[in-house]
């Protein structure tokens, strides 16, 4: 008898003593570093289920999808998300084929019944669009912050305890929204009228694994769920990433025709100068310019794109929160160091602080030689940073001659090398 009690309390220790999986505190830095990994990403195949929950009574109403989700390059749409497989409009209702995909332009689906393909303008709210299209909320993946949406809404962000989904262990963040105004009523959007939202990210790779969109109405409550498993991370085909185009469907299209236009860079697609070599400007085409931008540095020395002009600027954008920048913020001050004799100002562009006095006093005991720069939320946003470490350059004129950040082969080290030849090139001019 008493080695039976042996047993089990031999038996609850060594449970006790099981390795526990340390959670991340910071929302933030979850979803940062999951916006890392989904930008790095050549794409990937996963099973999917669609699904709502609520009340018995509201569930019966709910539709829900199964199937196969494909994340890749189209040749014809660039990015985009296909998912294939099988759905209902509602729990009882007739199960039937779908075959859709999304980029950030077009949306295109099969329809079974009417025999047709059709392309669309990556509207969800048009007439005539499948409910299915409506509901693909892993399209997050085309946007170029992921879990950008209705961040201007978010009232709360927070961690959740971890859940496994699929054999994953995930990060659990939790965004409450601002629900809106009742007179406004609601959007025609289904997407965009949920008041939070759950993001399930695994801690193995920082993929998302399932996403929550939450609607509490009061007295009427329900949610959908999209759940991602056996998710393998890899470039599609071609075949895997078009809609099966038929024998015997027709073709609609409502997507215009393109009209010739003079060829020009893409908004945002900044020329990057890599060590030992110049930027690559061609011929009649100018570098793009800084947006506007003004701040205050933490002595109170106010700057703006005016005060810079002749001046090279470096914007160094992190947060204490951030944890590659812990490794990549004392880089950054030599470059401070190393120009220091020159018309080069270096600035340490903290953004998402909860407390600026602490990020001060951190800074300074650290002994750092940039410029820190606090409640910087704006400036991030105007230059339209969106993962953390990010460097920028601008050169003398005003023009952006450099911007990077971390990558899965581009360490901190090597952003900050690649910085000081961009700086060295824009004081040569």
């Amino acid at each position: 008898m008493r080695k039976g009690y042996l047993s089990l309390i031999i038996l609850a220790a060594s449970c006790l003593a099981r390795p526990v999986f340390a959670q991340e505190e910071d929302p933030n830095a979850v979803l940062d570093a999951s916006r890392a990994a989904i930008a790095e990403l050549g794409g990937f195949t996963a099973s999917f289920d669609m699904r709502g929950d609520g009340s018995d009574m509201i569930k019966s109403t709910m539709p829900s999808m199964n199937g196969q989700l494909v994340f890749g390059e189209h040749p014809e749409y660039g990015k985009s998300v296909r998912m294939y497989g099988s759905a209902r409009d509602k729990a009882e209702g007739e199960t039937y084929a779908i075959d859709l995909l999304r980029s950030k332009e077009v949306l295109v689906w099969v329809d079974m019944k009417e025999r047709t393909i059709n392309e669309y303008p990556a509207d969800t709210t048009a007439r005539g669009v499948p409910t299915a299209a409506k509901l693909m909320m892993f399209d997050i993946l085309l946007d170029e912050d992921p879990y950008g949406r209705r961040l201007d809404q978010a009232e709360s962000i927070a961690i959740e305890a971890q859940e496994q989904v699929g054999g994953e262990l995930c990060d659990v963040v939790r965004i409450d929204y601002a629900k809106p105004a009742r007179a406004a009523g609601r959007s025609r959007n289904v997407q965009a009228n949920y008041t939070s939202a759950r993001y399930f990210i695994s801690t193995n790779d920082h993929l998302p694994r399932r996403i929550d969109h939450i609607t509490d109405g009061g007295m009427i409550k329900f949610q959908m769920i999209t759940e991602l498993t056996n998710l393998v991370s890899v470039k599609p085909s071609d075949e895997q990433i078009r809609v099966n185009r038929l024998e015997g469907f027709t073709l609609v299209s409502r997507l215009k025709p393109e009209e010739p236009s003079e060829p020009k860079q893409p908004a945002g697609d900044i020329p990057i100068t890599k060590p030992g070599e110049k930027p690559d400007t061609p011929i009649g085409q100018r570098l793009p310019r800084a947006p506007g931008f003004e701040f205050t540095d933490a002595e109170g020395v106010k700057i703006n794109n005016a005060s810079q002009i002749g001046r090279v600027t470096v914007l160094y954008f992190h947060g204490s929160w951030c944890l590659p920048c812990r490794d990549t913020s004392p880089l950054v001050s030599s470059i401070a160091e190393s120009f220091a004799s020159q018309d080069v100002d270096v600035f340490a562009v903290a953004v998402r602080e909860r407390d600026p006095d602490a990020v001060r006093s951190e800074f300074r005991s650290a002994g750092y030689s940039a410029r820190l720069v606090l409640d910087a939320d704006e400036v991030a946003s105007r230059f339209r940073v969106r993962l953390y470490p990010t460097i920028v350059v601008v050169n003398k004129g005003g023009e952006i001659v450099f911007e990077d950040h971390l990558k899965k082969d581009f360490d901190g080290q090597q952003l900050v090398d690649a910085t000081i030849n961009a700086v060295k090139l824009a004081i040569a001019g």
